[in-house]
């Protein structure tokens, strides 16, 4: 028949325990006892004694460690109606329920008896035994479960169409757009700075119609800009910056701004 006392695991409400009021007013050494309590309480179907001495023989602490932790934890205990001198935590029954602990296992630990469970054995020894052994597949599960969900997220990504996919940052484009540049670039007059340039495009080639504005202004400057000497050339994150595609044909280009001194 299965021993009660060795499940060996249950469900944690993490967020709901890192959140509580009994958590933030209480001090470590409360934390922790209401911890060892509260698996105590697992392991012997879903109650513990509810004497001073009992607890403190179960938590391994001194009298005076228990006096000072006890009343900031003990508003979260209640007697078990169905067993005198038994006291538990209000989600425990519903946690057993759902970590499959059968009538079964109910009916043998009643059998057991309070009395030879808490005061004929001491249960702490038990406990690391039965926790270990489950510990291993139940890693080894989650850690399955994870590699599967990464697996299928590679896959959905690589089923999506590459037409699809999205700017994710500063100089990326979508695959129109990319398109568009690489022919733009092509026929610009000066090809330095890609990389702003390409942000630059992004930012202003997002329709058919301005892609095919700023290629026809590219064309119609060319001859223009091929006659001035390189650097007196924008580069392209410049001519776009500055829409420069709407310059009116044959419009002087504005000079070049010194910023040297004057000398009198």
């Amino acid at each position: 028949m299965t021993n009660p006392r060795r499940l060996i695991w249950y469900k944690w409400y993490a967020s709901a325990w890192l959140s509580s009021m009994t958590r933030i007013r209480s001090d470590l050494a409360a934390r922790g006892l209401y911890r060892d309590l509260l698996d105590f309480a697992y392991l012997n179907d879903g109650g513990i004694p509810a004497g001073r001495d009992d607890m403190i023989r179960l938590a391994s602490c001194s009298p005076g460690e228990f006096d000072a932790a006890w009343p900031q934890i003990a508003h979260k205990f209640a007697e078990i109606p169905d067993r005198p001198g038994f006291i538990t935590m209000a989600k425990v029954p519903e946690v057993l329920a759902e970590s499959g602990y059968s009538s079964a296992q109910k009916s043998a630990a009643g059998k057991l008896g309070a009395e030879s469970r808490w005061r004929g054995e001491h249960m702490a020894p038990a406990m690391a035994p039965a926790m270990a052994p489950a510990m291993a597949p139940s890693i080894a599960s989650r850690s399955r479960s994870r590699s599967r969900s990464r697996s299928r997220n590679r896959t959905d990504n690589a089923r999506a169409s590459p037409r699809d996919a999205r700017v994710t940052g500063p100089g990326s484009l979508t695959p129109q757009q990319d398109e568009w540049f690489c022919a733009w670039w092509d026929a610009y007059w000066l090809r330095r700075a890609k990389k702003p340039a390409r942000v630059a495009f992004g930012r202003a080639v997002k329709t058919e119609a301005r892609y095919s504005e700023i290629m026809a202004a590219t064309a119609a400057q060319k001859p223009e800009m091929l006659a001035r000497e390189p650097h007196l050339r924008p580069h392209g994150a410049t001519w776009l910056g500055q829409e420069r595609w709407t310059d009116e044909p044959g419009a002087p280009a504005a000079p070049p701004v010194s910023i040297g001194r004057r000398i009198a």
